[in-house]
């Protein structure tokens, strides 16, 4: 029986990938769509993508930040990509409203963990994929 509703979402800081949650349809449709959202440059706001084929959409949030006090560079510029996979049936309104939630709750780690600001692939899998 297919799933609906959010079917994959990640995390990312700039080209790095730091949490990703979900699993595929078994055809390889989720995947594939994943892979063509989290490749869309980033810009101010919101990207979207959708597939007449699959019948899934996504969308994908940023945040612009600035280094810290974590061994940063203070004036580094840190693009952080929130994004999720979804059925169509659901409405982008809470595609977009489950995103702008992960951008509030991650503000903490995002902040102050050194695993978000410096970590490597996947480096927050095991600590924040359930809350994904």
């Amino acid at each position: 029986m297919p799933r609906t509703g959010i079917l994959w979402s990640s995390i990312s800081r700039d080209d790095v990938m730091l949490v990703e949650a979900g699993e595929d349809d078994g055809k390889g449709n989720v995947i594939a769509h994943a892979q063509k959202l989290v490749k869309k440059k980033p810009t101010p706001g919101w990207e979207f993508s959708s597939s007449r084929k699959s019948g899934l959409k996504g969308v994908k949030f940023h945040v612009y930040d600035i280094g810290g006090d974590l061994g940063d560079d203070p004036e580094q510029k840190i693009i952080w990509s929130f994004a999720c996979v979804y059925e169509k049936k659901l409405e982008e309104m809470i595609a977009k409203s489950f995103l702008e939630k992960i951008v509030f709750i991650t503000e903490p780690m995002r902040t102050d963990s050194y695993v978000w600001r410096h970590g490597t692939l996947l480096a927050a899998q095991p600590t924040f994929a359930p809350t994904l």
